[in-house]
């Protein structure tokens, strides 16, 4: 979203205009094998059955075994699609983290990072397999517990969950001012909307904003002046220059 014609490419971030975006980023064909051929049949049975929720389920949780393959496989940091990065995450590019569920003494994995064939990855694939649910954050502990040496460094849930903690009433350890103290208010419009210059206004101390809902939680038309209409501009646009314009 960058406007238009000529006007819409001398706004849009240089790494983005024309054809550049295409060196900058590749898309792999995914290897089925990485599901496992009882995690695949199960797909194909719900499917052909029209048990939609089941499908919806399952796909869910392979979506937490699959970050663990294609991890293992290229290395690098998955991130969640209802994640909105606010900050260059290059520094941390072959570090094995993930960030703190909530309030709770667990991993969140909607930001994960490993490099390529990770101790870390190894040995939880060896111990879970294609054991869907075993991958998902709140079972690592239980799945883990005879086979990981070592667990991933856990960033603090402020990293990339900054209003988490104040929705749920749990800022006790982590204060901070807030924008906004509830997910839903992320696509809000009307009187009141907080507006910003750049991505590092919204939320200072956080390097992205992860929303909980995915962009079933967008409406198909955000309005313009809302929070996330506002930062993904800021995201697809080159700030500095809408800074310097006083844009």
């Amino acid at each position: 979203e960058g406007g238009s014609g000529d006007e819409g490419q001398r706004t849009l971030n240089p790494k983005l205009r024309g054809e550049g975006w295409r060196r900058r980023v590749r898309v792999r064909k995914l290897d089925s094998d990485m599901l496992g051929a009882v995690n695949l049949f199960w797909m194909w049975w719900y499917q052909t059955s029209g048990n939609t929720f089941r499908l919806l389920r399952t796909v869910v949780r392979l979506s937490d075994q699959l970050r663990f393959q294609l991890l293992r496989a290229h290395g690098g940091i998955y991130i969640d699609s209802d994640v909105l990065l606010l900050r260059d995450l290059t520094p941390l590019c072959n570090a094995t983290f993930v960030y703190q569920w909530s309030d709770k003494d667990a991993d969140n994995s909607a930001v994960f990072g490993c490099a390529k064939n990770c101790r870390f990855v190894n040995e939880f694939i060896g111990a879970a397999g294609f054991t869907a649910l075993a991958y998902h954050p709140l079972k690592w502990r239980k799945t883990g517990r005879n086979f990981v040496t070592e667990y991933p460094m856990r960033l603090p849930v402020m990293t990339f969950d900054p209003v988490w903690l104040r929705e749920i009433g749990s800022d006790n350890k982590d204060p901070a001012e807030y924008v906004f103290e509830k997910h839903s208010e992320f696509s809000r419009k009307g009187d009141g909307v907080p507006q910003f210059k750049s991505r590092r206004e919204a939320f200072p101390a956080s390097l992205g904003y992860h929303w909980h809902g995915g962009f079933a939680s967008i409406p198909r038309e955000p309005d313009p002046s809302s929070v996330f209409s506002q930062l993904h501009r800021l995201a697809c646009n080159d700030e500095d220059e809408l800074t310097a314009a006083g844009g």
